[in-house]
């Protein structure tokens, strides 16, 4: 090969690392276009998860520790992370540049039983919508059932001429394969309220090896309610046994129909105005042995309430009461007192 030749050739190998270089500089660039202008990823650091749930204890506070990594071609700026009333941040990263990651530290309240989920939306100042949604599980292992919410005192009203009783109902978290838990709900005096025995509804538990499951137990006026009453209930399984302690229970009677003021005052050449309450809701009111033209009954203001209207011109100081009806055949007794100005 003669010289001119030889650097001919040469004049090609020479630059064949800077076009080397060149060509990964370009594949880089190329395929960091690719990537999103702002985009995270996260990974649960502590505590482990199982199948997906990290496992606590009742009403346990879980701390919680992510790390995140910006994915994106650009830096991430004020991070801020939307909790909500039941999480608190123990640690939040301000900036985060292109491929570097820092950690992001809160804790959760985890149920009284059963599975949760939440959504951590991950947020930067300079967009509205969140980059991205932690997906957080919590499990708190049951072994044996437990009341969804704790047992406090019970009040019931029962209003006098409504066929319809009262319903109670409570809500517990049992293990899927078992039996109902509650059998019934007892009272103390016996006659105080009479419960029947309870329906169940069953809904699934994010836990697939819980059940969640509502007792309805419909409740009547026992003999002895005529006011108010008071006494104790307690919940007792299939065995007898009381699944709590002892709680207040209050029962009343209410009439159905109940008006103010209670004993009106009517004034010579004045008009009369009565608020009558319907507490059932069920029917309209009329004037009954008067006339309706001079006595006027109308819907009031407020749901279930009537407004009735004593014109000055029907003064008659011989009646005692003014009696009214519904549709059904209920009737409402209103005691006036005249007085002459």
């Amino acid at each position: 090969m003669n010289q001119s030749a030889r650097i001919k050739h040469w004049k090609w190998i020479v630059p064949l690392p800077a076009l080397l270089s060149l060509g990964f500089l370009c594949h880089n660039w190329y395929h960091k276009q690719q990537r999103p202008r702002f985009a995270i990823q996260y990974e649960l650091v502590a505590p482990n998860a199982i199948d997906g749930y990290i496992e606590a204890g009742r009403d346990a506070r879980v701390k919680l520790r992510y790390k995140l990594t910006n994915v994106g071609r650009e830096p991430l700026r004020g991070i801020a992370t939307d909790l909500g009333c039941t999480c608190q941040i123990l640690k939040q990263p301000e900036d985060i540049f292109p491929n570097e990651s820092d950690l992001l530290e809160f804790s959760l309240r985890a149920p009284s039983a059963g599975a949760i989920q939440r959504k951590i939306p991950i947020l930067i100042e300079s967009q509205r919508q969140p980059l991205v949604f932690i997906q957080v599980a919590l499990r708190v292992p049951v072994l044996t059932p437990s009341f969804l919410h704790q047992q406090r005192e019970l009040n019931i009203s029962f209003i006098d001429g409504d066929s319809l009783g009262r319903r109670i109902t409570v809500e517990t978290i049992e293990r899927a394969d078992s039996d109902t838990w509650i059998a019934k709900l007892e009272t103390t005096p016996p006659s105080l309220v009479n419960f029947t025995e309870p329906t169940v509804h069953e809904r699934p538990n994010r836990d697939p090896a819980l059940t969640h499951r509502t007792y309805l137990f419909e409740a009547s006026a026992g003999q002895e309610i005529d006011s108010a009453h008071a006494g104790v209930y307690v919940l007792r399984d299939r065995s007898g046994a009381p699944l709590h302690k002892p709680q207040l229970i209050r029962v009343k009677r209410l009439p159905r129909f109940t008006n103010h003021p209670s004993s009106p005052v009517v004034r010579t050449g004045e008009n009369t105005k009565i608020l009558v309450l319907d507490r059932l809701g069920r029917s309209s009111l009329t004037v009954f042995r008067y006339d309706q033209e001079l006595i006027a009954v109308t819907p009031g203001a407020v749901k279930n309430t009537f407004l009735v209207s004593l014109r000055k011109s029907t003064i008659d100081t011989k009646m005692t009461e003014l009696e009214l009806r519904s549709e059904d055949g209920s009737k409402v007794h209103i005691p006036l007192c005249f007085a002459c100005d």
